[in-house]
């Protein structure tokens, strides 16, 4: 199969019905989850990935911290979360697409466009993950202090 997903991290009861629908669904050859792993396992994982997977369904008000790690490696983010969270916001047209977290049919366009354009956004995301280096958020932080 072309296509793989893989689960990272502790089982919850979430990834336990996932992973039974996904075996229900006959999906279970191309759906690995993989419980606990290393900050370094991790980061392996992700620069063997051809797409990085955001997963925020409840809140709305932040990143989370993976999103650092994730533009770090040039590669494009689906983010599914909720409409209108600051992950939507950030991610759209610059480091991936969007899929409301509660729409079926969203998850699945977002997941067969970025399959159909593997280097959708490559540049734009080495361009745009500069706004969250730390010397540039100072600077921006120093310039409004120094406007008011």
């Amino acid at each position: 199969s072309k296509v793989e997903f893989i689960f990272l991290g502790a089982v919850t009861d979430h990834q336990k019905h996932t992973k039974a629908l996904s075996e229900d669904l006959g999906l279970a050859d191309v759906v690995s989850f993989i419980s606990k792993v290393s900050y370094q396992k991790s980061l392996e994982y992700m620069a063997n990935s051809d797409v990085l997977i955001l997963l925020q369904p409840v809140t709305k008000l932040q990143l989370p911290g993976k999103f650092y790690d994730y533009i770090c490696w040039d590669k494009p983010i689906l983010a599914i979360a909720e409409e209108g969270s600051a992950t939507k916001n950030v991610v759209v047209d610059r480091f991936g697409v969007f899929a409301n977290f509660n729409e079926i049919e969203d998850i699945e366009k977002g997941i067969v466009f970025l399959f159909d354009n593997p280097d959708y956004l490559v540049e734009s995301i080495r361009e745009n993950r500069q706004f969250f280096n730390m010397a540039n958020a100072i600077k921006t932080f120093d310039n409004i202090l120094e406007s008011r």
